[in-house]
């Protein structure tokens, strides 16, 4: 019941269902119930507005190729789901970038307040762990692999990093063009290879020497540069790129563009090598993934 190959039709019906199956196990470990009602209130306002659930639906492809059944990986989907958001409640704090407005809605701290929304981005990292810790799909075993992949990718070593580096920049330190790449690594690269590799661990496959590690990186570092140009289209100026001062935003805006596209032909020629073809399902979360990101003018060069 794991087709290796999908019709477009096939493939947004496999991408409803599972976003279907994250919401439900979501809702499940959350219990807001048991929780004070200001708090429950900004949790799920901050887990459930509008997503694209890119890093569940890699996750998902990985273990649909390995014929993992869902209902195993769907908690180390919702586990990277829920670090996900906390790291875009934090990331949007006045602190750190200071943005008013995430997904065409409020910023959690804006439509509460910033004490409540460092205290969500807090419950829900625990809740990444918890998640995994109290599974009754995996083995202990399993789940300490899958602990480790997810803290060395959220945590000092990886987002947490990419962060400090990007605050750093913002604080106009001088920066390289080669820290520019090493900032998207660490925030988003390492991330999205964890979403990508961490069903691995459920068939005792290392991770280090596996194609989809790299894949992973490739994808991850990609996404940032195409998110740069995003968010240049959408706020009508290049002021805002990832653009160390050493180079113009023009001259950065056609370099990072030149640069997804390589990163992007390098993954889906690593997934090609290993006999994965434009309709399997790998390749086309590393498409859209990439198309999600991307406005409507890079989208047609990709």
């Amino acid at each position: 019941m794991y087709p290796i190959k999908f019709s477009d039709q096939e493939f947004i019906a496999w991408c409803e269902s599972h976003k279907k199956l994250l919401h439900h196990t979501m809702e499940c470990k959350l219990d807001l119930a048991k929780l004070p009602l200001g708090l429950s209130e900004a949790i799920s306002y901050a887990v459930f507005s509008p997503g694209k659930r890119l890093r569940p639906l890699l996750c998902f492809a990985t273990g649909h190729s390995l014929q993992i059944e869902p209902e195993k990986t769907v908690e180390i989907a919702t586990a990277l789901e829920y670090m996900h958001a906390y790291s875009l409640v934090h990331d949007d704090l006045p602190g750190m970038d200071n943005d008013t407005y995430r997904r065409s809605l409020p910023t959690t701290h804006i439509a509460y307040d910033h004490a409540t929304a460092i205290l969500v981005g807090d419950a829900l990292q625990a809740l990444a762990y918890e998640t995994i810790l109290s599974s009754a799909h995996l083995s202990d075993v399993e789940k300490m692999a899958c602990l480790n992949t997810l803290n060395r990718a959220s945590g000092a070593g990886g987002m947490v990093s990419g962060q400090y580096l990007d605050w750093q920049k913002q604080q106009n330190f001088p920066l390289a063009q080669n820290d520019i790449a090493n900032i998207h690594r660490l925030k988003t690269g390492l991330c999205l290879q964890a979403a990508l590799t961490m069903p691995l661990h459920l068939k005792d496959i290392p991770l280090d020497s596996h194609y989809l590690s790299l894949v992973g990186e490739l994808l991850g570092i990609a996404y940032q540069y195409l998110d740069d140009i995003d968010d240049q289209e959408l706020h009508g100026t290049l002021d805002n790129l990832d653009c160390p001062a050493s180079c113009s935003p023009p001259k950065y805006f056609a370099t990072a563009l030149e640069k997804a596209q390589w990163l992007h032909s390098q993954a889906i020629k690593n997934l090609q090598q290993h006999g994965l073809d434009c309709s399997t399902i790998i390749v086309r979360m590393v498409n859209l993934t990439l198309a999600a990101s991307s406005t409507s003018q890079t989208r047609a060069v990709l």
